[in-house]
C-alpha cells in the first residue's frame, strides 16, 4: 500500500522522470538547485522508494531495456550512501580535531627507527618486520582522513626502497627525508636509485646496504656524482667490501655533507681529510685489515669531534700491533671529549691496545664504557693492564661505589664484558675469570671506595674461588658496607665468600699466641701473615644479601654474624631473595607420575623458610625476606647489550 506522503510525491515527481542518466550531483547554488532539493532528506527517501516501486510495477506491464538507466542511477546512488556516511563519521568526536593534530596522532602509529643504529629496540627479535606498513591502513577508514594522510607531506617523508617509492618521494614534497635503501629488503635497482638521488638536497637520513646493488658498475660513483646534501645529519653503508679500493671511503655528495652528525660505517678505513667533523655519534665496525688507523691518525680524527656523545669500535679502530702503530702519539697527548655518554670497544686484539687508547683520552664522570669480546675470552690475557696505570683523566674511574663481579663457565658464557658505568658509578665484570686474572685487577682497578659488591660464582666447583681467593678480594674493599651473594643452587659459594669474612675466635687467638710463646719457629713472613688472618675484614659491612633455596647453609650465616658481633662488627641486616621460579606465569601441564603433591612441596617450604627465618632473626637485627625475585640480577650492567653490540653480532645482515 503507497502511503499518502507517497502519493503526494507521485503528485510533484512523475513516474516517468525517475531514471535520470546525468553526471553524480554536485554542490551548486541555491538557484541552480534540482528538482526537489527544498524536500528533506526523509521526504526524498520516501519518494524515491515509491518512484521505485512504482517503476518496477510499470516496467513489467510496458518497459523493457531500463537495466543500462538502472545500473547508472545504482551507481549515482551508491554515490549519495557513501557521502551519506562520511557526513555520518563527519560528526564522530574524532572529527573534531583539527588536520594537524589528526596529523600528528597518524604520525605516532608509524614505525620509526633511530636515526643512529636504525634497527628496532628490541634485539631479540628479528632486525625489521612488516609492521612499517600498518600505519597505510588508516587510508582505507574515510575519506577525511585519508585527505589529511595524503596532503601531510611528513607522513610520507621516510621512504623505503621496498614500499611504494614513488609515491612516498612524490607525497613528502618538499618535506626532509629519512632513505633506506635495501635496508629492510636487499636489493637496489640502477632506477631506484636514480630516482632517490634526485632528492639528495632534501636527505636528513640516509641508510644504504650496498652490497645489494644491482648495477653492472660500481655504486660509489653514483653516490659521489650526486648532488650535494646539506641536510644530511645521519649516515649509514653497510658493506662487506663490494667494490671498495683500498679500504677508501670516496666523497660521497659530491663531498658536501656540512650537517653530518651521526656516523656509521662498516668496513672502511679511511676518508677524505675534513669530510666528517663535528661528529656526535660514530660506530666504525668490521674494518678491512688494510689501511686501518694509526692511534695518532684516530686521535686526529675524532679531535674533530669534540662533541661527541657515542663512540663505538667494533673490530675497528686503532688496534694496530705496538710494532706497528707508528708513528706513536706523544705521551702528553690528551683528547678531551667532554659529551661522551658511551664508549663501546668490542672484539679489540688485547687489553692493552685498549688501554693505549684510554691512556690519550680525557673522560667525563657520566661515561660508560664497555669492552668485551675476544680478550676478556683468552685465559692469558692480564686484565690489570685493561686501565693505564695513570687513569687521572679518567673521571668516571673516580668515586666507583659498587662492583658486580660474575664468574660464568665458557659453556654457557655469552659474551664477556667488563664495563664502568659512570652514569651509577659501577664496575661490572662478567665473565670467566680466573683467579690469577682476578688478582691482577686489584691494586690496578679503582677499589678503594667500593661500599656496594654483588658476586656470582657459576663456575665448577674445582674452578670456584676458595676463601682465600676471596679474603685478598675483601682486602681491597676497606669501605664495604653491602655484600650480596648471588649463588641460587651454589651453597658452596655461599660458604667461600662468608668464610673468608668470619674473624678468628678467641680460642683460636689464644691457642696462636701460645704457639709463639712455645718457641715454634715462626718467621716474619708467617707473623704478618697470622696479624693478617687476625684483621677483621669489612669492619663497615652492616648489610648482607643472599639468594634463598632448599640448600641455603643458615645455620653458617648465622655462625659468621655471630662471630662478627662478637668482634664487634656487626652484620645487622640480612635480605633474602626469593626466586621466582615462573616470573611469566607459564602454566605447565601436570606431571603424569608424581611422588609429593603441589601443596605438600609448597607446605614443605614453607615450614623450611619459617625455620629460617626464626634462626635469621636470633642473629640479625632485621632480616627481611624479598620474594618474587628475579635470578642473580645486576650481573650485568641493564644497558647490556649495547645496541652497538646488537647492530654488529646479533643482527644477522
Amino acid at each position: 500500500m503507497i502511503s499518502s506522503r507517497g502519493r503526494e510525491f507521485e503528485r510533484r515527481i512523475p513516474c516517468n522522470q525517475l531514471v535520470i542518466a546525468r553526471p553524480p550531483l554536485q554542490v551548486q547554488s541555491p538557484s541552480m538547485a534540482p528538482a526537489g532539493a527544498h524536500l528533506t532528506l526523509q521526504q526524498l527517501i520516501d519518494a524515491l522508494t515509491y518512484k521505485v516501486v512504482a517503476a518496477q510495477k510499470k516496467a513489467k506491464q510496458t518497459v523493457h531495456g531500463l537495466i543500462e538507466q538502472i545500473d547508472e542511477l545504482e551507481k549515482q546512488l551508491q554515490i549519495a550512501a557513501a557521502r551519506l556516511r562520511g557526513f555520518r563519521n563527519s560528526l564522530q568526536p574524532v572529527h573534531r580535531l583539527p588536520p594537524e593534530l589528526l596529523a600528528t596522532i597518524f604520525y605516532g602509529t608509524q614505525q620509526h627507527l633511530p636515526s643512529f643504529f636504525p634497527m628496532l629496540n628490541d634485539g631479540t627479535v628479528s632486525k625489521y618486520d612488516e609492521h612499517h606498513r600498518d600505519w597505510l591502513s588508516l587510508l582505507h577508514v574515510c575519506r577525511r582522513w585519508r585527505g589529511v594522510i595524503a596532503s601531510s607531506p611528513f607522513l610520507w617523508a621516510s621512504v623505503d626502497t621496498s614500499l611504494m617509492l614513488e609515491k612516498f618521494l612524490k607525497r613528502s614534497a618538499s618535506a626532509p627525508l629519512t632513505l633506506y635503501l635495501g635496508i629492510r629488503k636487499p636489493g637496489i635497482s640502477e632506477k631506484v636509485l636514480d630516482a632517490t638521488l634526485r632528492y639528495s638536497r632534501r636527505f636528513r637520513e640516509f641508510h644504504i646496504a650496498v652490497d645489494g646493488w644491482e648495477g653492472g658498475t660500481s655504486i660509489y660513483p653514483r653516490l659521489c656524482a650526486a648532488d650535494a646534501a646539506p641536510h644530511l645529519a645521519s649516515l649509514t653503508i653497510m658493506t662487506e667490501g663490494r667494490d671498495v679500493v683500498g679500504g677508501v671511503l670516496p666523497p660521497l655528495f659530491n663531498g658536501q655533507m656540512p650537517s653530518i652528525r651521526q656516523l656509521c660505517l662498516a668496513y672502511f678505513t679511511s676518508w677524505p681529510a675534513g669530510l666528517f667533523a663535528n661528529l656526535t655519534h660514530l660506530c666504525l665496525h668490521d674494518q678491512s685489515d688494510v689501511g686501518r688507523m694509526t692511534t695518532s691518525e684516530f686521535l686526529d680524527f675524532i679531535e674533530q669531534s669534540p662533541r661527541l656523545e657515542e663512540l663505538n669500535l667494533i673490530r675497528a679502530g686503532p688496534i694496530r700491533p705496538d710494532a706497528s702503530d707508528a708513528p706513536a702519539p706523544p705521551q702528553d697527548r690528551f683528547i678531551p671529549l667532554p659529551h661522551l655518554r658511551e664508549l663501546d670497544l668490542g672484539d679489540w686484539p688485547s687489553v692493552t691496545i685498549i688501554s693505549r687508547l684510554l691512556s690519550h683520552l680525557v673522560l667525563p664522570k657520566h661515561t660508560n664504557m664497555y669492552f668485551w669480546g675476544v680478550p676478556f675470552r683468552d685465559p692469558d690475557q692480564d686484565f690489570g693492564k685493561l686501565l693505564p696505570i695513570d687513569n687521572s683523566r679518567l673521571a668516571n674511574l673516580h668515586n666507583i661505589k659498587k662492583w658486580y663481579l660474575a664468574r660464568q663457565p665458557l659453556v654457557i658464557l655469552d659474551t664477556p664484558c667488563i664495563s664502568v658505568a659512570g652514569s651509577v658509578q659501577t664496575l661490572y665484570m662478567y665473565g670467566t675469570f680466573s683467579a690469577s686474572q682476578i688478582e691482577s685487577v686489584l691494586p690496578t682497578y679503582p677499589l678503594h671506595d667500593v661500599t656496594d659488591v654483588g658476586v656470582r660464582d657459576s663456575c665448577a666447583r674445582s674452578n670456584r674461588l676458595t676463601s682465600s681467593n676471596w679474603k685478598h678480594i675483601f682486602q681491597r674493599l676497606p669501605h664495604l658496607a653491602s655484600l650480596r651473594i648471588l649463588a641460587f643452587g651454589s651453597p658452596s659459594t655461599t660458604r667461600s665468600v662468608l668464610q673468608a669474612l668470619r674473624p678468628k675466635s678467641d680460642n683460636d687467638r689464644v691457642s696462636t699466641v701460645r704457639s709463639k710463646k712455645s718457641g715454634s719457629d715462626v718467621s716474619s713472613k708467617s707473623s704478618e701473615s697470622d696479624e693478617d688472618d687476625d684483621e677483621i675484614l669489612c669492619p663497615s659491612l652492616t648489610t648482607l644479601g643472599i639468594e634463598h633455596d632448599a640448600t641455603l647453609p643458615a645455620y653458617f650465616v648465622s655462625t659468621i654474624a655471630e662471630a662478627r658481633a662478637k668482634r664487634s662488627c656487626p652484620i645487622k641486616t640480612l635480605k633474602v631473595l626469593v626466586y621466582h621460579g615462573n616470573p611469566f606465569g607459564i602454566v605447565r601441564p601436570p606431571s603424569p607420575v608424581t611422588a609429593v603433591s603441589d601443596s605438600d612441596t609448597d607446605q614443605e617450604y614453607q615450614m623450611h623458610t619459617e625455620d629460617d627465618m626464626q634462626l635469621f632473626k636470633r642473629h640479625f637485627e632485621e632480616v627481611v625476606f624479598e620474594k618474587d625475585q628475579p635470578l642473580s640480577m645486576d650481573v650485568v650492567p641493564r644497558t647490556w647489550p649495547t645496541r652497538a653490540y646488537e647492530w654488529t653480532r646479533r643482527i644477522d645482515w
